[in-house]
């Protein structure tokens, strides 16, 4: 018997993992050589942001990818700058510097392209809305079965 919700979630990281070559192909055409994927995702979900590592790591899926690594990586090449937290020296946040945010731009706009690529295949907002649901009903179920 086949188990629908086993393949459907297995194909969630497949997609994830084809995602992350489109964005290297990305990186490559814009002339970003310096940073990986995984960073690039990293800068993205920042943005024009103050996070956290913490935060970084709950807003994006970094899996197989040491995110204290790539922040060290990114903050050593000039694309983030770390503030310690004025109430909590344990804390570190994050933010884009103009290095960052000129990578940024560039990485926003080759997602709006990949969007148009995306429509003309039929793929639509409302379906991407869609998914996004039920992947979030999926995250709460299975957080209560850990």
């Amino acid at each position: 018997m086949r188990e629908n919700h086993l393949e459907a979630i297995s194909l969630v990281e497949v997609v994830y993992k084809l995602y992350l070559d489109v964005l290297k192909t990305e990186l490559s055409k814009l002339g970003i050589l310096d940073i990986n994927n995984m960073q690039a995702m990293i800068m993205y979900h920042i943005g024009d942001r103050k996070l956290s590592i913490g935060e970084v790591i709950d807003k994006g899926c970094f899996i197989g990818s040491n995110v204290s690594y790539n922040v060290k990586k990114l903050t050593s090449a000039g694309y983030l700058k770390q503030e310690p937290s004025q109430f909590d020296r344990r804390s570190v946040y994050l933010t884009l510097t103009k290095q960052g945010k000129e990578v940024y731009t560039k990485l926003h706009k080759a997602i709006q392209e990949q969007k148009k690529v995306l429509l003309k295949y039929g793929l639509s907002d409302q379906d991407f809305e869609n998914l996004k649901e039920t992947l979030t009903k999926l995250e709460y179920v299975l957080i209560r079965m850990v």
